[in-house]
């Protein structure tokens, strides 16, 4: 538990931006089914849902899209970073959510400051402000009963920004580059191997 809190208060979860989602233990139960089994440890059950909770309501609401829903494949965006992180679902969750490709969804980000070194998978932009090295991108659709807290905050995010987050993500697919993260969110801040 320790371990996973130092790690979790390195994210930063300063926004201007914030999220302002309440956080649903069914839908995360849903997408992360291990949190919840009876060998998981309370207290670090206990943390986790403490923490995304937080991550939910203060982190930084952003773009994200689905750029392929046949693998599950969704580009969130950090304008901190000036880039996407592409994550994996399960199929059947892509499925049972009607992800066509273009699928406007609300990543809600943490950061890890650049001190820590820049995550292996990601490619900053010319916009990176250069403070921060990764990022914690959870998507708020899967995880929140709040569906209209997560329709506003998407209305709120500007043309330009979803533009970014599309290309970017078109861009990655195309490349192949990095193999996509595990988009479940005890996992989405660690680059595959």
């Amino acid at each position: 538990m320790t371990n996973i809190v130092a790690r979790m208060r390195n994210l930063l979860s300063f926004s201007s931006n914030a999220g302002g989602i309440d956080m649903s233990l069914s839908k995360l139960k849903t997408i992360q089914p291990n949190l919840f089994s009876d060998k998981a440890d309370t207290k670090l059950r206990t943390g986790w849902i403490k923490l995304l909770a937080d991550q939910l309501k203060n982190g930084d609401a952003r773009a994200a899209v689905v750029i392929d829903p046949e693998q599950g494949l969704v580009a969130a965006y950090s304008d901190e970073i000036d880039c996407v992180v592409t994550l994996k679902f399960d199929l059947e969750l892509a499925q049972s959510h009607g992800w066509k490709a273009g699928t406007r969804l609300l990543t809600v980000n943490t950061y890890q400051p650049i001190q820590k070194g820049l995550a292996a998978d990601l490619v900053p932009g010319p916009k990176h402000t250069r403070k921060f090295g990764n990022v914690r991108p959870i998507i708020a659709d899967l995880l929140t009963d709040d569906a209209g807290s997560v329709d506003l905050r998407k209305q709120a995010i500007t043309e330009p920004e979803w533009s970014r987050a599309l290309q970017l993500g078109n861009e990655a697919m195309v490349a192949k580059k990095f193999p996509p993260r595990d988009g479940r969110p005890l996992r989405c801040d660690k680059p595959a191997n």
